[in-house]
């Protein structure tokens, strides 16, 4: 069985807006630049913000700098609904056993 953040993201697939992401994500964490993954409990972790560090630094730490600055839209007037799911729960058992 999927964890529950991987069923929201497969519910959410044909929604165009991008990935829907169970767990919240601040905008400083990921937006343009950013380099990260998300870790088997689909936490998103940060790697390194590229946009934001100084290209000899990337290069001293294994990191490629971008070709080109990142540049991104004017976001003035584009509102970003929330999709959100009144029935989606999640419940976490845990247990010890021993047979004897």
């Amino acid at each position: 069985m999927s964890d529950l953040s991987a069923v929201y993201t497969e519910q959410f697939k044909n929604y165009p807006e991008g990935h829907a992401l169970y767990f919240k994500v601040p905008g400083h964490s990921m937006k343009p630049g950013s380099c990260g993954y998300f870790n088997e409990s689909g936490h998103w972790r940060s790697i390194v913000q590229i946009a934001e560090v100084e290209p000899t630094t990337l290069a001293s730490d294994g990191w490629k700098p971008p070709a080109r600055l990142i540049t991104t839209e004017n976001q003035t007037g584009i509102e970003w609904p929330i999709k959100l799911s009144e029935s989606v729960q999640e419940r976490k058992i845990e247990a010890i056993t021993s047979a004897q």
